[in-house]
């Protein structure tokens, strides 16, 4: 029997336009009143999370592709090992291939790239060179069509996996992505992945739709 619903965000939950439908939140309020948990998992950070819901009611928030989860009375903040965000960082600001760099940590939203605002968030501006971010959740990338994912992957101790099947990339923590996430959430609630029910649309959210 399905106890948990688990949604992405963009494509998935929201429109064409950005926005939750008046009859989307009609039936998840339904189902929660009917006892099943309503997850979010997206790879947008908390604050463009909370952006797009808004008083939205839902049993857990999965953020920034798995790295960092939030429900009552329980939260989960994976980093990226903070030598690799540095070494990281040093590498994509010096990689010709790389043009907007978004790094999302614990005490903020940064970007290379100035007057940056999007879905909620005002990206401060960073050039990653003089000063260090800490408690890093994820990087994004935008890059160009010569970017070689594989250095990255067989140099760094990150995931990286392309978004929206276009050159822009995430890059969190090694073991960080959605299924990992739901796994922690489904013992916290004391249900079993077999009663779980995913609906997602892009590569990352691949795990999840094989294993719930």
């Amino acid at each position: 029997m399905i106890k948990m619903i688990i949604l992405d965000l963009d494509k998935t939950l929201l429109n064409d336009n950005g926005v939750i439908t008046d009859y989307s939140k009609c039936i998840i309020n339904q189902c929660r009143n009917l006892g099943l948990r309503i997850i979010i998992a997206t790879a947008r950070s908390l604050t463009a999370l909370r952006y797009a819901i808004g008083e939205l009611i839902v049993d857990a928030m999965i953020c920034n592709n798995g790295a960092q989860i939030i429900a009552q009375s329980y939260n989960i903040n994976e980093f990226i090992e903070h030598k690799n965000v540095v070494l990281l960082l040093n590498k994509l600001v010096n990689d010709k291939n790389v043009g907007i760099i978004k790094v999302t940590a614990k005490n903020g939203e940064y970007s290379n790239i100035n007057n940056i605002e999007k879905h909620g968030v005002k990206y401060i501006y960073n050039d990653f060179v003089k000063q260090e971010v800490f408690n890093v959740y994820k990087i994004m990338i935008e890059t160009s069509n010569n970017f070689s994912i594989k250095e990255y992957q067989r140099i760094y101790n990150c995931s990286i996996q392309r978004i929206r099947g276009g050159n822009k990339f995430l890059l969190t923590s090694n073991k960080i992505n959605k299924l990992y996430a739901i796994e922690n959430i489904v013992k916290h609630f004391n249900l079993s992945i077999h009663e779980t029910l995913a609906f997602g649309d892009d590569i990352n959210d691949m795990q999840m739709l094989q294993n719930c």
